[in-house]
């Protein structure tokens, strides 16, 4: 009975003799419902992130895109001060 068992080979639960196929993104993605789910999450984050980051670089005091306003340490009504004082 021994020597039965040492001739067994154990196969796993792919299949047998195939050579592993890498997936493409539809098999890997799109065919499984439960990834909808996540892609639409990871979508919103994106673009709630990108359109909160250009809102406040494009509405934000402190973001400034000109050489001029660069210069400047103060803005408003401190930019009278000298930055020196």
């Amino acid at each position: 009975m021994s020597a039965a068992k040492a001739q067994q080979t154990r196969s796993f639960a792919g299949a047998a003799g195939k050579a592993y196929k890498e997936k493409t993104f539809y098999e890997a993605w799109c065919s499984d419902a439960g990834a909808y789910p996540v892609m639409s999450v990871i979508g919103f984050a994106v673009v709630f992130s990108f359109g909160t980051g250009f809102a406040i670089m494009f509405t934000h005091p402190d973001a400034r895109f000109s050489k001029g306003s660069r210069s400047q340490i103060f803005r408003g009504e401190l930019r009278h001060i000298k930055a020196d004082e």
